[in-house]
Formats: C-alpha cells, structure tokens, sequence
C-alpha cells in the first residue's frame, strides 16, 4: 500500500509542477494496471488549474476531503484549494 502510495504522490506532485490540482482523490480514482501492477491516478473530470482554484460548492469525495474544504462547506464559505488538499485527499484514501 504505501508504495503505491508514493507512486500516486509522485503524479500529484507532477500535476502541481504543472499547474494543475486534481481535487477528487480517493478510492475510485486510483487504478491498478499492468505487470508489475502500478497505481495510476485517473478522473480529472474536476481537476482546475492551481491559479483558479477558488469553489463556492463542494467538490470531490466527501470522505476523503481535506479538514479545511470541509469547514469551509459547512460554513458556506469560498474555499480555495492547495496542493496539500490533494495530499490529504490521498491520506485519506488509504484508510478505505
């Protein structure tokens, strides 16, 4: 588990060096494949770039949603998301 782990961080960070948040991770958005299997991050369907980050509504999977875009939810408040969102994201993916 956390070598796959680490090769899902390795694309997030890649993603972040190029500008873009991913903003779903969890359990349903990460595959295995090939021989040897290997993690792949897939569903950018509500990926952004980093510059325009800023929702007024949830987005992604709530159970495996950062502390902050949470409270900032409930407090019907703007949220702008950080890369270290789509860490915790993927923290919390492993505990699925």
């Amino acid at each position: 588990l956390l070598k796959y782990m680490k090769e899902i961080e390795i694309s997030l960070k890649y993603c972040h060096q190029n500008g873009i948040f991913h903003r779903d991770v969890s359990p349903n958005n990460i595959i295995l494949y090939g021989s040897p299997t290997k993690p792949m991050l897939i569903d950018f369907e509500l990926s952004c770039k980093s510059d325009n980050s800023v929702s007024n509504g949830f987005v992604g999977t709530y159970a495996c949603s950062s502390i902050m875009q949470l409270i900032h939810y409930k407090h019907k408040k703007p949220f702008k998301y950080r890369k270290r969102d789509d860490f915790e994201s993927l923290y919390y993916s492993t505990l699925f």
